[in-house]
């Protein structure tokens, strides 16, 4: 099983639904909890009124604007925004940016990704597809994959809008967390939390029992330590761990890094809660040790084994 990615290989781009598509990590990789890829949208690019049956979908915005239509609510997220449409509510979405989208996608449970690679084609180089898109081919595969069409381009959706997700922000384990999906949003699938970390900061060397954890870099640098093996990641790059792997990593910048953190099964927000306090404001939390005996003490509760002092590699 792969752990980390350093380079995308020709069988993960595929140029489907009109889109670029780069399949990070399929369900295969993570024990069937989730799938990560990252796809280019061309301006103005929309999709029809669909839903899917049995999988949710997150969006996070790397590079211009997406519009997304769920029932009673229309939700316009720019760079660093994300939409969280749950499975069973119908939705449509377009690029509304002059430029292309480039989006970060986790599905849950995972099977998206083979319908991206069935409904298309291997991607000749890593830009937007050339020609049309083959739409009528997606929409014959799309109920293999349950996923249903329920409207043209354009076609909105209505009824009563989803629970949006309450969110909250702690200052632990020496990082600022916000906390924008957690169990009770996912139905214990995963947690989806984002990171401003210090430079210099490192947790000891741990082990989790129960979660795979996914770093995805948006700025800084984190070196990430896994068993036998060092990823240092830059922005637009990531590292997964499984879970039973010992690991640790480390703000390897000059400046703060700011990590997407993907946690599956959830539950390791519930341990940033714990281990914490509520932030005062978005920053790195103030300047100071982080309290790691609380932390280590909490730690067995929440099916972590901590392995080694700050500074020990695994």
């Amino acid at each position: 099983m792969p752990t980390t990615a350093a380079s995308v290989e020709a069988t993960r781009a595929h140029w489907s639904l009109g889109d670029l598509w780069i399949t990070h990590l399929a369900g295969e990789e993570t024990e069937r909890h989730f799938a990560l890829l990252e796809t280019l949208w061309a301006p103005a690019f929309p999709a029809p009124l669909h839903v899917h049956r049995d999988a949710d979908e997150l969006y996070y915005v790397l590079e211009g604007e997406l519009t997304v239509y769920l029932p009673g609510r229309v939700v316009r997220r720019g760079v660093g925004g994300w939409v969280y449409c749950p499975r069973g509510v119908p939705h449509a979405y377009e690029v509304t940016s002059p430029t292309p989208a480039r989006l970060l996608y986790v599905g849950s449970p995972v099977g998206f990704e083979r319908f991206v690679a069935a409904a298309g084609e291997p991607a000749r180089d890593l830009t937007l597809p050339p020609g049309e898109a083959d739409i009528a081919r997606a929409i014959t595969l799309a109920p293999k994959y349950g996923i249903e069409i329920l409207g043209v381009p354009g076609e909105l959706p209505d009824g009563t809008p989803p629970a949006e997700p309450s969110g909250a922000a702690y200052w632990s384990l020496g990082s600022l967390a916000i906390v924008h999906l957690s169990r009770e949003d996912t139905e214990g699938r995963y947690s989806f939390v984002e990171h401003l970390i210090a430079p210099g900061e490192r947790p000891p060397t741990h082990v989790h029992g129960r979660e795979g954890q996914l770093w995805y870099v948006l700025e800084g640098e984190l070196t990430v330590h896994l068993r036998g093996e060092t990823r240092r990641c830059h922005s637009g790059e990531w590292a997964y761990g499984p879970p039973g792997v010992p690991h640790t990593h480390e703000v390897t910048s000059e400046t703060p890094a700011r990590v997407l953190e993907v946690n599956s099964p959830a539950g390791f927000e519930d341990f940033i809660a714990a281990a914490g306090q509520p932030a005062g404001e978005l920053t790195v939390p103030p300047s100071g040790e982080p309290d790691l005996s609380r932390a280590i003490a909490l730690a067995p509760k929440y099916g972590i084994d901590v392995m080694g002092r700050p500074g020990a590699l695994p």
